[in-house]
């Protein structure tokens, strides 16, 4: 969200070095039905690079956008094809019931944790080590570490998108000023939540993802005083 807010700004800041406008400086339009908030060409499957269009800078600067769709026709197809399982398998009951528990989404971070995890094993600690990768090809493997349990996420887990209550705040009369240009905080919000309501896989989850993989998590912690286990 920082990245985006930033692409804002040096556009909002573009505007005044832009011939046309600086001669002219006025009200900016929005190209119709052009989604408000996008993606780069550079995105990966498991990275979205967001990026905000001109229509998006011209939504924040206060423009109506009644035929404009906050996301662009790339990221609403993206959304399409994510979620066609809207409904979690639950997440592994025993997350409480061992000493340490650690995330793994890359075939590197289990490079690292492997030998950690062992070294506490020889220590008698116990180890759940949760695979969280979508990409198959970053998938970790322990062999047969006595101690050391591996298990997965659910699959569906990272696939969760859609609106999440309480990110749409109403609009007020909040402004700040960058550049000389007026931006309306509330319809800035709106853009963000895009973002935090867009499944990226297990580098950028959901909001609806974050609260599943917490509600799964935090009922099975242990109290205040014990070894942490979540």
């Amino acid at each position: 969200m920082r990245r985006f807010v930033a692409e804002i700004v040096r556009k909002l800041l573009a505007l005044n070095s832009w011939a046309p406008f600086a001669f002219a400086p006025g009200s900016l339009t929005l190209a119709p039905y052009e989604g408000l908030v996008g993606l780069r060409s550079s995105s990966s499957r498991e990275y979205l690079a967001y990026t905000v269009t001109w229509s998006g800078v011209a939504y924040v600067l206060g423009a109506a956008a009644p035929h404009n769709p906050t996301r662009s026709a790339q990221l609403r197809n993206r959304a399409r094809t994510s979620t066609a399982n809207t409904e979690p398998s639950p997440l592994p009951s025993d997350l409480g019931r061992q000493d340490v528990l650690a995330l793994s989404w890359t075939s590197r971070h289990a490079a690292t944790l492997t030998p950690v995890l062992a070294e506490l094993a020889r220590d008698g600690q116990r180890s759940l080590l949760l695979d969280l990768a979508t990409d198959a090809a970053e998938r970790c493997s322990v062999g047969s570490v006595t101690g050391i349990e591996l298990r997965s996420a659910p699959s569906d887990l990272f696939t969760l998108s859609g609106t999440a209550e309480g990110l749409h705040r109403p609009d007020d009369e909040h402004v700040v000023q960058v550049g000389g240009h007026g931006v309306q905080l509330a319809w800035l919000v709106k853009l963000l939540a895009v973002l935090l309501e867009t499944s990226g896989g297990c580098t950028q989850p959901s909001w609806r993802t974050v609260v599943r993989a917490g509600v799964g998590s935090t009922t099975s912690c242990r109290p205040p005083g014990r070894t942490p286990s979540c």
